[in-house]
């Protein structure tokens, strides 16, 4: 066994209790709920292990306390635009903090045992992926999130002018339109709908806080003219009719430029898996015949 590998891995076993041990308080209460719920909403089994063995992280105030610092509010608003660990900041911390910690484990292993050859180059890969995978989840998400916000919200926006032209208030028109239809624009318009009838905060925030769950500096545009005619009681339907030509313009543009990239996946596709098949029928039987002379 490696003497480096095992020096490191017992400083790094007792740095870590140290600072736990140091900083370590009470989970809140809320965020144990939010981390349950995440975990059961997981999809991934690698993802829930990852959640579980970050648990601990949860009661560090590094961790708990990063969402109320502003130089974690660009990570903030990414998190939460994806809707990957529950929109929490914290959540996606402590995965990550236990991702780093099994990548790190892994690597030593490599260090302490004198492993080399092909299963090191595996074990390294493998703590690398790990390492890189709740921010692989985050990411992976809020992309095919921003699809579904581009494709959903002209629809939503021209639904909405139904309700509007015929003298409804803001909210009701919300809510008529979001109970009329599925997806991630009409669920966290229901979102808001619901955050300004229980009174859980004040309107404007409410508009504020969908407006970053959406992500998209179209939806940051919707929401803040839907604001101006709940708030000041201005009147929106030109104005959401306008936005709504320019977003089925904008969802246009997007599926164009999706189709126009085809062509090139296709090339990829058959370079990586066609080709190679080919190859593998075409020189088998000559290998076959000269390995019997």
């Amino acid at each position: 066994m490696s003497i480096i590998g095992v020096a490191l891995a017992v400083l790094l076993g007792l740095s870590l209790g140290l600072i736990y041990k140091k900083n370590s308080k009470e989970t809140p209460s809320v965020l144990l709920e939010q981390w349950e719920l995440a975990v059961s909403e997981e999809k991934s089994q690698v993802n829930q292990i990852l959640m579980r063995l970050g648990k601990p992280l949860l009661s560090l105030p590094l961790i708990y306390e990063s969402g109320a610092k502003s130089s974690y509010r660009t990570l903030q608003t990414k998190v939460l635009s994806s809707g990957a660990f529950k929109g929490r900041v914290e959540l996606f911390l402590a995965a990550q903090g236990g991702a780093a910690i099994f990548g790190i484990c892994t690597l030593l292993s490599v260090l302490i045992f004198n492993i080399s050859g092909g299963l090191a180059f595996s074990l390294v890969g493998m703590s690398v992926g790990v390492i890189g995978l709740p921010w692989n989840n985050v990411s992976k998400s809020s992309n095919k999130r921003v699809g579904d916000i581009t494709d959903g919200l002209p629809q939503f926006a021209e639904l909405l002018l139904m309700p509007l032209q015929t003298g409804m208030t803001v909210v009701r028109s919300v809510a008529f339109t979001a109970n009329r239809l599925e997806g991630v624009v009409a669920e966290e318009m229901r979102n808001l709908v619901n955050l300004i009838n229980s009174n859980s905060m004040p309107e404007y925030q409410a508009f504020q806080l969908i407006a970053t769950r959406l992500g998209t500096p179209e939806a940051s545009s919707f929401l803040a003219t839907l604001a101006q005619g709940h708030i000041e009681g201005a009147k929106v339907t030109k104005t959401i009719e306008s936005q709504a030509e320019s977003l089925r313009q904008l969802a246009y543009q997007r599926e164009r430029g999706k189709l126009k990239k085809l062509p090139v996946k296709l090339v990829m596709i058959i370079a990586l898996h066609v080709i190679p098949l080919l190859l593998t029928v075409m020189l088998l039987p000559a290998l076959v015949a000269l390995g019997s002379i």
